[in-house]
C-alpha cells in the first residue's frame, strides 16, 4: 500500500454519492495523485479487492470502496486479507 492508496480509498470513502464512486478523472483532480498513477493504483487496488469498478449507462468507468477498503481505511483489515 502506498500513500497514494490511502489517498484515492479516503476520497471514495468521503465522497457524498450514493453509490460512493468517481471516475479516475476526478479522483485525480481531488487528490495529490497525477491521474495516471491513479489509474495505476486503481487498479492494484481493485486486484487487491479495496475498490470494484462499476459501468454506468454510458459504459464509462466508475471506481467505488468496498468493504475491504473501509475495514483498511479503519484499520480493522487483516495483513491476509490485503493482498497487494
Amino acid at each position: 500500500m502506498t500513500r497514494s492508496d490511502d489517498e484515492i480509498l479516503e476520497f471514495l470513502a468521503n465522497t457524498p454519492a450514493d453509490p460512493l464512486r468517481a471516475t479516475p478523472k476526478v479522483i485525480a483532480a481531488n487528490v495529490s495523485v497525477s491521474r495516471p498513477t491513479v489509474q495505476r493504483r486503481l487498479s492494484k487496488l481493485l486486484d487487491g479487492g479495496l475498490v470494484e469498478k462499476v459501468l454506468t449507462e454510458d459504459f464509462e468507468g466508475m471506481y467505488a470502496i468496498t468493504d475491504l477498503g473501509e475495514r483498511y481505511l479503519a484499520g480493522d483489515a487483516d495483513e491476509d486479507e490485503l493482498a497487494l
